[in-house]
């Protein structure tokens, strides 16, 4: 398109594989393709960036510091765009961490959570399923599945989510509390 290749990066299911050549030595619970055609790996002992060389050979580097918790339920990539750094989301049991790198390399994390008495805040911070939508550059969301209260939409230029939750009294809500994928 307009003279420009684009490289597709398919990128495996690789949920309840054990990964037997790596450091991780534990089963994944997530995976996304990144920069530089790495591949960051959720687990339940942290998060992991794998890189391989044009040669083969693997790297792996635990990427675990500075997240709310080392278990991790869901990852996606925010690409870089539209005023938006490129953002790894990392999903887990305590909450959404929002990774991004600064010019000079220097990882910033930035942890949201829920709030008890904030109705833009996460319905909750056991998050299973994470997919961004950024075809909207004025409105640029991040859909935020969780086990035990619905769905969000969280605005990544202000940080507000809004809830979508199951009602028993409304058969246009949400069938189900708990949110096991999203897909787009």
């Amino acid at each position: 398109k307009n003279g420009k290749q684009t490289e597709i990066i398919k990128c495996p299911d690789i949920r309840g594989i054990r990964l037997s050549t790596s450091p991780v030595n534990t089963f994944c619970s997530s995976g996304a393709p990144g920069k530089n055609r790495n591949l960051w790996v959720g687990t339940q002992n942290g998060l992991y960036r794998l890189a391989v060389s044009p040669n083969g050979r693997e790297d792996w580097t635990d990427e675990s510091d500075g997240l709310i918790s080392p278990t991790v339920t869901a990852l996606c990539i925010i690409p870089e765009g539209n005023g938006i750094p490129f953002t790894l989301c990392v999903g887990t049991p305590q909450g959404l961490n929002l990774v991004t790198w600064s010019p000079d390399g220097k990882k910033q994390v930035r942890h949201i959570k829920n709030k008890p008495h904030d109705p833009y805040s996460l319905s909750s911070n056991r998050l299973s399923a994470l997919l961004p939508d950024t075809s909207d550059p004025e409105y640029p969301i991040l859909w935020i599945g969780t086990n035990l209260n619905g769905l969000n939409n969280m605005n990544l230029n202000t940080g507000r989510c809004f809830s979508y939750r199951q009602n028993f009294l409304d058969p246009h809500s949400l069938s189900e509390h708990r949110i096991t994928c999203l897909f787009m």
